[in-house]
């Protein structure tokens, strides 16, 4: 269990690294 809960945290980082990519050319 523990380690789905740490793949969930890394698939978060990397959907917040995303955004904040396609964020900067947005704005």
């Amino acid at each position: 269990m523990q380690g789905t809960h740490h793949h969930s945290s890394a698939l978060r980082s990397t959907i917040l690294s995303l955004g904040c990519i396609l964020s900067l050319p947005s704005y």
